[in-house]
């Protein structure tokens, strides 16, 4: 502090912004100034007291600082004013970054970028898009944020190929098999008709009940058949 006016009993205090160390200051002219972006509280009397009044995150005026609002940020201390946020990121309030939202991932610390067709993210951050799995498809597009979106390949019919978006990626089990199960990803899950029965329906089946036995007089010695053979003349 330092003498007020003629008159005025008591020592001014300095004001916001610089500090000063000397004792019996005659003059606000021995006040230090804190180095940008620091300031100091009226009546600091040390560099120490210096802060940092506009952190990352925050904004504001000399003794009035502020967050940043959502969906904007500020990623160093500093006078600069807060930033909004890129497409395809959010912030909460006083953020000094930006988070992918959700069915939107960040690819090599870039820009958040859609999740392509056959993916999905359901949470913000810094998640990578996940993809519908061999045995499912998607017809949702870009930027889906549930996986929900990954649609199962019906019974009697298969899929290995991953982020499929389509369901003619589903195969149809051959005829004399079936598949009594949904988002089936190999092959081997399609169930062949055993020899002795054959299958009464065409590709696709769905129940084990499409496999008959042979009739009386008739034969088959193969699985995955459609169709049983006469036994020879001569032969019953």
């Amino acid at each position: 502090s330092y003498p007020g006016i003629t008159g005025i009993s008591g020592c001014l205090q300095f004001p916001e912004g610089p500090y000063s160390d000397t004792v019996g200051a005659a003059t606000i002219a021995t006040c230090s100034s804190c180095s940008s972006p620091y300031t100091a509280p009226a009546g600091s009397v040390a560099q120490s007291d210096c802060v940092n009044l506009f952190p990352a995150g925050k904004f504001g005026v000399p003794g009035y600082c502020i967050l940043c609002a959502a969906g904007t940020f500020k990623n160093s201390s500093g006078p600069e004013p807060c930033q909004i946020c890129p497409p395809g990121s959010d912030s909460v309030p006083g953020s000094y970054y930006c988070s992918c939202v959700p069915g939107f991932a960040r690819a090599s610390g870039g820009s958040c970028t859609p999740c392509e067709a056959g993916k999905y993210k359901t949470g913000s951050g810094t998640g990578e898009c996940m993809d519908c799995a061999a045995g499912r498809y998607s017809t949702s597009g870009a930027a889906a944020t549930s996986a929900s979106i990954c649609l199962s390949c019906g019974q009697g019919k298969w899929s290995d190929t991953v982020t499929a978006t389509a369901e003619s990626t589903c195969t149809d089990c051959a005829a004399g098999q079936y598949n009594e199960n949904t988002a089936s990803n190999a092959i081997s899950a399609c169930v062949s008709c055993a020899a002795g029965r054959y299958s009464t329906s065409g590709a696709a089946a769905t129940s084990s009940s499409v496999c008959a036995i042979c009739a009386a007089g008739t034969y088959v010695g193969a699985s995955s058949s459609t169709s049983c053979t006469n036994c020879p003349i001569g032969h019953y």
